[in-house]
């Protein structure tokens, strides 16, 4: 007699949990959509206002270069233009990585990137050589491809790089002003 038998009938003093309405669920699922929406929008403005400054800054510093004058809707055009080729270029980052079955994307991924032109190709070509040679003097290992890539790289490389960087740039605009001519 240890058990009580079990009956067909619910009881009716059991809690049951109370659930909302379907309307109430979808009305809250709607809402955490539009906070991660809003969220996002906010990262993008905020990515877009940091593009817009040194765009800005690119442009001053080509000024005084070339002797040339950028207006304000000229800077904003071209870093909306930048943030969107940015953005492609992420995608076909990731498709490539994808295809080469790579847990993270590695500077061979973004060099197919610039497979069409060949003035930034050559360009990332001599900053990948220039990052590889720098890390061999200084004994800096590769990073794991679950690492990112930021975290095996020291402020003073990060200096040295901004350096070299500034006159690939500088290299690239000289192409691409003489092309345009």
């Amino acid at each position: 007699m240890g058990r009580p038998k079990k009956s067909s009938v619910e009881n009716p003093k059991a809690k049951r949990k109370p659930s909302a309405p379907k309307q109430v669920q979808d009305a809250i699922e709607r809402h955490r959509a539009d906070e991660a929406v809003a969220a996002k929008e906010e990262k993008t403005q905020k990515l877009k206002t940091s593009l817009r400054a040194t765009t800005s800054a690119i442009c001053l510093d080509l000024e005084k270069t070339l002797g040339q004058q950028f207006s304000p809707g000229f800077v904003k055009a071209m870093s909306e233009a930048s943030y969107h080729y940015a953005e492609s270029v992420v995608k076909d980052v990731e498709a490539f990585r994808k295809h080469a079955k790579r847990a993270a994307p590695n500077v061979d991924d973004v060099k197919l990137c610039t497979r069409r032109s060949k003035s930034l190709q050559r360009a990332l070509g001599e900053f990948s050589d220039a990052l590889v040679t720098s890390r061999v003097a200084d004994n800096v290992k590769p990073t794991k491809a679950k690492e990112p890539v930021a975290a095996a790289v020291d402020c003073d490389e990060v200096e040295a790089l901004e350096n070299e960087e500034s006159d690939l740039d500088n290299a690239l605009f000289a192409d691409d002003f003489d092309d345009m001519s």
